[in-house]
């Protein structure tokens, strides 16, 4: 059995119903035709049907479990990898937050902007006191582009020169999912993925929760 502390991973079977699923894809088909379906982010603002999951007492229960009473939702967002938008993912950490507003602080750096909020590369002590869930609204698995991940690599933020060095090939897991089942990361694992080379669809909802505060009384976006 995979271990959060351990391998800084596990998995959450049957996180979500399939009722629950419907609510969310009806809910992603009734978004406006602006907004690109493979990559939804503020999610949880824009799917009624996501923030509900994401923060109904099931779910931040669970975050809870990982992260204590101060845990609450950072970050939501929706991809969709299909036929019309495939990717690859390179092999990386999750080192990135979403914010209210820009601030200077020395720990924080590499400020990005995307759909109009600030983005920022956290310092490890954040990231440390941060749990993501990887809620599977399709089965997943290695032809549509399933998650690969390296255990325990979670502790520290790796260098340019540690993730090339890895022997990735001997190390990596490869994350197969059925649909309603979530995939618990620590943000600092290594993690990828490959482009689709399946007509299936692989939606999956990313949730961030953090129970950590951000400097100068700012917010998340």
């Amino acid at each position: 059995m995979a271990n959060i502390d351990r391998d800084g991973f596990e998995y959450w079977d049957s996180a979500i119903s399939t009722e629950e699923i419907s609510l969310i894809k009806n809910d992603i088909e009734k978004l406006e035709d602006d907004i690109p379906r493979y990559g939804v982010r503020h999610a949880e603002k824009l799917i009624p049907a996501i923030k509900d999951f994401a923060l109904c007492k099931k779910t931040l229960d669970k975050a809870k479990s990982f992260l204590g009473e101060q845990a609450i939702l950072s970050r939501a967002i929706l991809f969709d990898k299909s036929d019309d938008h495939n990717w690859f993912v390179p092999w990386h950490q999750d080192r990135t937050v979403a914010v209210a507003k820009k601030f200077e602080h020395e720990d924080w750096k590499n400020w990005t902007l995307k759909w109009g909020t600030h983005h920022v590369e956290a310092p490890e002590h954040i990231l440390k006191n941060m749990i993501t869930f990887r809620i599977h609204l399709d089965d997943a698995f290695p032809e549509n582009g399933c998650l690969k991940l390296i255990p325990a690599t979670h502790h520290k933020k790796l260098t340019q020169d540690e993730i090339t060095k890895m022997d990735k090939d001997s190390l990596a897991k490869t994350s197969i999912r059925n649909a309603g089942d979530a995939f618990i990361m620590r943000p600092l694992l290594m993690h990828s993925s490959h482009k689709s080379t399946s007509s299936e669809p692989r939606k999956v909802v990313h949730l961030e929760y953090c129970s950590a505060k951000l400097p100068d009384n700012n917010h998340w976006a």
